[in-house]
């Protein structure tokens, strides 16, 4: 059996303010046999933060929006991240070495995966920001990646050491899915950047 898999944006990178809500692109997801959303999120400044709600939505009805039920509705990014600016300039693309001047915040194997799976928030174009893992450090140096950036960014572009992903798999027979990113979650707080992704299964043979 051979199955035939595609993957899109539903949602690039877009920061989130404290008190406001993005309302996702809805995703058709009408003809899949599986589809799986793929949420990234990361907290964008150093204010405590006592959460985000995360709330998935699927759809009945191609068209009519009301019928949307709630597939999954969780909260995350809790605590106060550290947020700086880093030291390459530029980090080019394929590069893992991070230079920061403060580490604190960024040690790997702290046993806390938001400690070390981190956010490049570029300052020209957020669309283009990147998630990085961070498997070594050196101390008030710089920062060893797993896996090298895939964009250039300069130095005006920070690095937040408190993010997360999901996947969340839709069940069969949904139409139309979408997340909504609430960062009304409590009165006071930090901005958040999200993203998501559709991954496809649309055809088996």
């Amino acid at each position: 059996m051979s199955l035939t898999i595609t993957s899109s944006s539903v949602d690039p990178w877009q920061q989130v303010l404290q008190n406001t809500v993005r309302e996702g692109v809805i995703a058709d997801v009408s003809n899949c046999y599986q589809s799986i959303l793929h949420i990234d999120v990361a907290l964008g400044d150093t204010t405590f933060h006592t959460g985000s709600r995360i709330i998935v939505q699927c759809s009945s009805n191609l068209a009519d929006d009301n019928y949307w039920t709630e597939r999954q509705d969780f909260v995350t990014l809790v605590g106060t991240a550290n947020v700086l600016g880093i030291s390459n300039n530029p980090l080019n693309p394929g590069d893992v070495s991070i230079q920061l001047s403060n580490t604190t915040g960024f040690a790997a194997g702290a046993g806390n995966v938001s400690t070390i799976l981190c956010l490049v928030v570029d300052s020209l174009d957020v669309t283009t920001s990147e998630l990085v893992r961070v498997q070594s450090y050196i101390l008030n140096t710089s920062l060893s990646i797993i896996d090298g950036v895939k964009y250039t960014h300069n130095s005006a572009s920070l690095i937040s050491n408190t993010a997360a992903t999901f996947a969340v798999e839709l069940p069969l027979g949904t139409l139309r899915a979408r997340v909504l990113y609430d960062n009304t979650y409590t009165t006071a707080g930090a901005s958040i950047y999200t993203r998501c992704r559709v991954t496809r299964v649309t055809s088996l043979s």
